[in-house]
């Protein structure tokens, strides 16, 4: 006599009453996991544009202040390095800036095979617009 240890709903050829609660349970725990995922996804992205945001006032302390709220899910972020972070956002912005501009007028192309001096009078311009040396 041999026991099985798979329910019987399981085995069973036609759909059960029992099997169909089981894939409704399954379908609503996949559901509700799916949908707290885009609503913490949602509030990191509102978090991202306000960041972005203070990063064009120029003002490290309201960038501080950003890169601190818990909706933006970030560690380990030091007040005392707050002006070392607007450089850095800042500067990370103008790269980016830069690479979709060359991309936008030049189409996809490798930054390595670029005029170096299109890149430097873009940056010069760039970083003179932000007061960044």
């Amino acid at each position: 006599m041999s026991v099985s240890l798979i329910s019987p709903c399981l085995i069973m050829k036609e759909p059960s009453p029992c099997l169909n609660l089981i894939i409704l349970v399954v379908s609503l725990s996949i559901y509700m996991f799916l949908m707290l995922g885009f609503f913490v996804l949602h509030i990191v992205i509102s978090a991202i544009a306000v960041i972005n945001e203070t990063i064009d006032q120029g003002d490290h302390q309201s960038t501080l202040h950003a890169l601190q709220a818990n909706a933006a899910k970030l560690s380990s972020i030091a007040p005392d390095n707050s002006q070392l972070y607007q450089k850095l956002l800042l500067s990370q912005k103008i790269t980016k800036a830069q690479v979709r501009m060359i991309e936008g007028h030049y189409g996809s192309i490798n930054l390595n095979q670029t005029s170096t001096e299109t890149e430097a009078v873009f940056t010069h311009n760039q970083r003179e617009k932000y007061n960044i040396i």
